[in-house]
C-alpha cells in the first residue's frame, strides 16, 4: 500500500499565522485609528472596513533579501526587525482617533446589512413633511 507525503514547499523562515501572530508583538507604543478606505483594508488578518476602529501594533517581522527573496541570517539566525505602529500608519487609508474611541469591526454579514439597509433606503419613497 503506497502511502501519501506531504509534498507542499516548507518556507524558508517561520510563517506567521493567525494562530501565532501574538508573538510577533513587539514592545513599543501603540496607534489608534479608523479605516477611511472605502475599500477597506486588511490587518492582523481581518478585513477591517470603512468606518472600523482598531489598534497598530508594532510588530517583529523577517528580513528578506531583496535579490533571493529569502531571509537574511546573522550568525545563522534568521535576521528579524521591528516595524513600529508609526511606520504601519497609512494617512491615505486610515486616520488616527482619540484613545476613548471605541474599537469595533464589521463583520461581513454587518457589512451586507449596511448595505441592504442603504440601498433599501434609497429605492423608498421619500416622507413629505406636513409643514
Amino acid at each position: 500500500m503506497q502511502t501519501e507525503t506531504n509534498t507542499r514547499p516548507q518556507a524558508p523562515w517561520r510563517v506567521v499565522t493567525n494562530q501565532n501572530l501574538a508573538e510577533n508583538y513587539a514592545e513599543g507604543p501603540r496607534i489608534k485609528v479608523r479605516c477611511v478606505d472605502p475599500r477597506g483594508l486588511y490587518y492582523d488578518f481581518l478585513r477591517r472596513r470603512q468606518g472600523d476602529v482598531f489598534y497598530l501594533v508594532p510588530q517583529w517581522i523577517t528580513v528578506v533579501d531583496p535579490i533571493t527573496g529569502g531571509p537574511v541570517k546573522e550568525n545563522g539566525e534568521v535576521k528579524k526587525r521591528v516595524v513600529t505602529a508609526e511606520e504601519q500608519f497609512n494617512p491615505n487609508t486610515m486616520m488616527r482617533v482619540e484613545e476613548e474611541t471605541q474599537e469595533n469591526v464589521t463583520s461581513a454579514q454587518g457589512a451586507i446589512n449596511k448595505m441592504q439597509d442603504e440601498i433599501g433606503e434609497e429605492k423608498s419613497p421619500k416622507r413629505r413633511s406636513n409643514a
